[in-house]
């Protein structure tokens, strides 16, 4: 085979050293890149599986020879653009500078440079490399994004359990007013991201009763024993349901008894005991 010395000129380099220090760029953080995270993680969830599915397609139409051909095309043009957007990305949002290495260009003309081209490019290293980094980003984006919205309903949690602590008084509308604003983001996030599917009499006489009683009522019920009972004892017993949950599906079959139950028993015993416990 011809050996092939072009390469592609939107090749970069990498940041050069300063005084024989590394030139790393610093980090943007700010509200430009969380978005970007946060909708990198949304896309993620959905854009994932598309390419492995189409590798998983191409694979499985060997026989045929056209499907896995098929396949092969897609899947590299797709990889390019995919590479092209993580490129803008990285540079525009986040400010990286991160250093692209060449990709080599066939010599011929027509279709045979077109073959030859999508050979070049799914026998490169590079083209690996940057499939490799697309799906890490997404799994990072979908990781990171999962925790700092698990984080922040903690800290939600947390700062609720300390204000009723702190203020006795009344609720009267201001948890009706919080679970109607919550009812209106939920229907809105439905309408954006799922389809609509209109249930049955039954499933939706079901589903009423499960958010007035466990989740409606309960919340209010939440909210005056805080205000007049005992609030350490109660925001300890939050993390008991669980795991009364995971005791009542054993005692029905429907799950075992495990060592990592038992831990958790532990924990959650040994909270409740030092919540009890005067400083």
């Amino acid at each position: 085979m011809v050996a092939v010395t072009d390469t592609s000129p939107d090749a970069a380099t990498a940041p050069t050293a300063v005084d024989g220090a590394s030139a790393t760029p610093a980090r943007n953080i700010g509200v430009v890149p969380t978005a970007s995270l946060l909708t990198g993680a949304a896309i993620s969830t959905v854009w994932f599986w598309i390419p492995l599915t189409i590798l998983i397609i191409g694979i499985s139409s060997i026989p045929s020879g056209i499907g896995f051909a098929l396949s092969v095309v897609v899947f590299v043009y797709l990889m390019r653009g995919v590479e092209h957007v993580e490129r803008v990305r990285s540079e525009a949002v986040f400010g990286l500078g991160i250093g692209v290495p060449p990709r080599r260009l066939s010599p011929y003309a027509g279709i045979q440079r077109w073959l030859h081209q999508l050979w070049l490019d799914i026998s490169s290293a590079r083209f690996w490399k940057a499939t490799a980094h697309h799906y890490l980003r997404m799994a990072y984006d979908m990781l990171a994004a999962g925790i700092a919205l698990a984080l922040l309903s903690g800290a939600c949690w947390a700062a609720y359990c300390i204000f009723r602590l702190t203020w006795k008084q009344p609720a009267k509308n201001m948890l009706a007013r919080g679970s109607a604003i919550s009812a209106a983001i939920c229907v809105f996030l439905h309408a954006l991201l799922e389809p609509t599917v209109v249930p049955s009499l039954g499933a939706l006489a079901a589903t009423a009763v499960a958010g007035m009683i466990p989740l409606a009522l309960g919340n209010f019920v939440w909210d005056e024993g805080f205000r007049r009972g005992d609030g350490h004892l109660l925001a300890v017993m939050a993390y008991a349901t669980p795991l009364c949950s995971a005791l009542l599906l054993a005692s029905l079959g429907a799950a075992l008894l495990t060592w990592n139950l038992l831990a958790g028993a532990v924990v959650i015993v040994l909270a409740g005991v030092l919540s009890r416990t005067d400083p």
